[in-house]
């Protein structure tokens, strides 16, 4: 990781750690999982879903965990879950 984007994610963890939440406990199969949740305390059998840029990976961890909730997948700007931007950030030059 770029040692800026280390630097800010480490002052970013501390107080939360400090305060009890677990920065492991927030995935993508978490948000997915959430995301179901949502659906089916809503009553909604199938539904579309529409992205855009970085909320699509959560939206690909959706369809793949949950297909039976899915109607419709819309992706604008697409960015792949396999992808890391934050690791794969050009060193400042």
């Amino acid at each position: 990781m770029v040692t800026w984007a280390a630097d800010a994610v480490g002052a970013c963890r501390e107080p939360l750690v400090s305060e009890g939440v677990e920065p492991a406990a927030y995935t993508l199969a978490a948000a997915a999982d959430d995301l179901d949740d949502l659906r089916r305390a809503l009553g909604i059998p199938k539904w579309n879903l529409i992205s855009m840029g970085t909320a699509s990976r959560v939206l690909f961890e959706y369809a793949r965990r949950h297909p039976e909730g899915v109607r419709t997948l819309v992706l604008d700007s697409p960015q792949f879950p396999e992808l890391d931007p934050i690791s794969e950030a050009p060193d400042d030059v």
